[in-house]
């Protein structure tokens, strides 16, 4: 079993964080922004009190960006495991294997290796306390054909939501494709 040890860092000092990161670089335009921001600074970063949080092993390479949202870090592999880590200890709270992930050596994948699962970061849905995120998995019927699968995880148990694990539409249209080629 290939595990990866996933490291935050932060400022240690005041508990948890000032504000949920629900999406990749914070805001819906993808700026990394936080206006809201008020801990940071040069002097708390240059300070004692910046540093590593936790380190905890996962099941798999993370490239998604964590998310953190009301005290829980989601963190997902490319071995297609999804976690709720307590994002001050970095405790596991709950871990959800989403289906066997895709050998990177279909494509000669010299990045993500040795699979290819969760890459894109996760959203969460504060309406409905949900994790969405994106899996590609080897279940189809040849490595050759995968299948991507939405699907949706309550932030405080990892227990599939509702539409979870449906089939998404750029799997049909990829599968279409790979048809249709001579």
């Amino acid at each position: 079993m290939l595990s990866t040890l996933l490291v935050l860092t932060g400022l240690s000092a005041g508990g948890t964080a000032a504000a949920d990161v629900g999406t990749v670089a914070h805001d819906v335009l993808r700026t990394g922004w936080d206006n809201n921001e008020n801990v940071l600074s040069p002097s708390s970063v240059a300070s004692s009190t910046f540093g590593r949080l936790f380190s905890t092993a996962v099941d798999g390479q993370v490239y998604a960006q964590p998310l953190v949202v009301g005290g829980t870090v989601i963190a997902a592999t490319e071995n297609n495991f999804a976690y709720g880590l307590d994002s001050a200890t970095g405790t596991t709270k709950w871990v959800r294997p989403l289906g066997p992930a895709w050998p990177a050596s279909t494509v000669s994948c010299g990045d993500l290796t040795p699979n290819i699962g969760i890459t894109s970061t996760p959203v969460f849905d504060p309406a409905t306390k949900s994790v969405f995120m994106l899996a590609k998995t080897n279940d189809g019927a040849s490595p050759q054909l995968p299948h991507w699968y939405m699907h949706s995880l309550d932030l405080v148990t990892g227990l599939s939501g509702p539409g979870s694990r449906s089939s998404s539409a750029a799997h049909r249209r990829t599968t279409r494709h790979a048809r249709s080629t001579p």
